[in-house]
Order: structure tokens, then C-alpha cells, then sequence
């Protein structure tokens, strides 16, 4: 099996399972950088079975040796490892060259948190839309549980439990989590449901 022909099968892997395309867009930057590189005479093979972690190790440092920073080659062995992983499992490799590939270390960053006052302007912009129930719980479920957009535009009426006080929410690998959300949130969100039977818009769709 050629590269392109792995790659491809590996972006049909991905389209049956909906992935999205910043998600494709990020594995097709690592299959141009690899391509780079054995065209700059890099030490990879022909052939992706014949690929072992010293020809990927090659294939970090030279990343390196172009300037990407520390970030962007994490990025790319997370990709190598959800290819050659995934091509394991289907048997379309004998072993995964990547098992043992080494992640570099990244510095730890303090991310910046929001004011009152910023949270404040927020809610009062979100309140003056046409929508205002449904933007302000959307804000409201962001601030209380940290989801990702894909996560909270598909949640559904059935994946709120309010007794316990969690959502039922799908992930990336389309692994499931209960992830707790506060009162106030709760409480916007039923606001939103009981005027909106059949919201149109994202998240907090009707159940099916």
C-alpha cells in the first residue's frame, strides 16, 4: 500500500465518521509536511508498512530543524499516532511505527480568565438578540461547563439530566462523559425549551 493510498482510505475512515473538516484539514497538513520532507530527502519509505519510530523521530527533527515550534510538532505526531494507530487496527500495517514516538513537552501556559464585567457585557449583548432565551442559556452552558461548539450545538433534549445535574455529551472520538452544569445554567436552559418547543438553531435540539 502507497502513502496516498493510506491517507485516503484513513480521510474515508474520517468522513463515515463525520469528523469535522478543521479536523481533516489538520491530518492533511502532516500528510504535505511528510511529503516535504521525503522530498527533501528525508529517510522515509516508499511504503507505509516499512515505516518504523526512527524514521518518524527523523521526521520530528527535521520539522524542527524548519522552525515549527514545539506546538506545531505535537500536533503532528498526535496525527501520525491516530494514523498508524487506526491503520493497525484495520490490518493495513503489522505494527504501529508510532507506539513508541515521543510527544515533545509543552509549556505550560496560563490561559486568561474572563471578568465579571466581560462575563457581564456578554450576557447583556446576549439578551438583546432576537434570540435571547436560547443565546443566553448557549452562554451560560459555555461559561458553567467548558464544552466545545461542535458539543453543545449538537446536544439534545434527552442528554440533559437535570435531577443529577449533568449533560450527556459525545467528544471527540465519539466518546460519551457526563459533565456537571450549575442551577443557573439549568434554569436558562428551561427557560429556552419551554418557549421554543421546536428550537431551529443550534443546540439543545428536540430529542429525535
Amino acid at each position: 500500500m502507497t502513502w496516498d493510498e493510506l491517507w485516503e482510505h484513513f480521510y474515508y475512515h474520517l468522513r463515515i465518521k463525520r469528523r469535522a473538516k478543521t479536523t481533516v484539514r489538520f491530518y492533511r497538513t502532516t500528510q504535505r509536511s511528510l511529503s516535504r520532507f521525503a522530498a527533501a530527502g528525508g529517510s522515509l519509505p516508499a511504503e507505509p508498512g516499512a515505516v518504523n519510530v526512527k524514521h518518524l523521530r527523523a521526521f520530528m527533527i527535521w520539522l524542527e530543524e524548519q522552525g515549527l515550534a514545539a506546538g506545531g510538532i505535537h500536533a503532528h505526531v498526535r496525527s501520525l499516532k491516530a494514523l498508524f494507530g487506526w491503520a493497525k487496527r484495520e490490518d493495513l500495517i503489522t505494527a504501529d511505527p508510532s507506539a513508541r514516538l515521543e510527544r515533545p513537552s509543552l509549556p505550560r501556559r496560563h490561559l486568561p480568565t474572563m471578568t465579571s464585567e466581560q462575563v457581564g457585557a456578554l450576557l447583556g449583548a446576549a439578551r438583546s438578540t432576537d434570540q435571547p432565551l436560547r443565546d443566553v442559556a448557549v452562554l451560560l452552558t459555555f461559561f458553567d461547563t467548558g464544552l466545545r461548539l461542535e458539543e453543545l450545538i449538537t446536544l439534545r433534549r434527552d442528554d440533559i439530566d437535570a435531577a443529577k445535574g449533568v449533560l450527556r455529551v459525545i467528544g471527540k472520538g465519539d466518546k460519551e462523559r457526563s459533565v456537571p452544569i450549575g442551577t443557573r445554567a439549568l434554569t436558562s436552559i428551561n427557560a429556552y425549551l419551554l418557549r421554543e418547543r421546536r428550537p431551529k438553531h443550534g443546540g439543545f435540539r428536540p430529542s429525535s
